[in-house]
């Protein structure tokens, strides 16, 4: 079965990015995002992703984990 959920959001210029992992294990999430994105800040932590302006996020999410990142996208 599938074990993680990537979900978008978009409201007119704002996207968020919403990541479930509910297995055991850690997950490594490739996915091509909408936009080309200078960074991702999480909305539940002091943690960011820096992309430097690519469309592909490869993140590692840990078991049991949901995270939320505003996507800071290349205008």
């Amino acid at each position: 079965g599938v074990d993680y959920t990537a979900w978008l959001k978009s409201y007119f210029n704002e996207q968020i990015l919403i990541l479930f992992n509910i297995s055991e294990e850690e997950k490594e999430i490739n996915i091509p995002l909408p936009s080309y994105t200078k960074q991702l800040t999480s909305l539940l932590d002091e943690h960011h992703i820096d992309l430097k302006g690519s469309n592909m996020l490869r993140v590692l999410v840990p078991p049991h984990t949901s995270s939320i990142y505003l996507l800071n996208t290349v205008k």
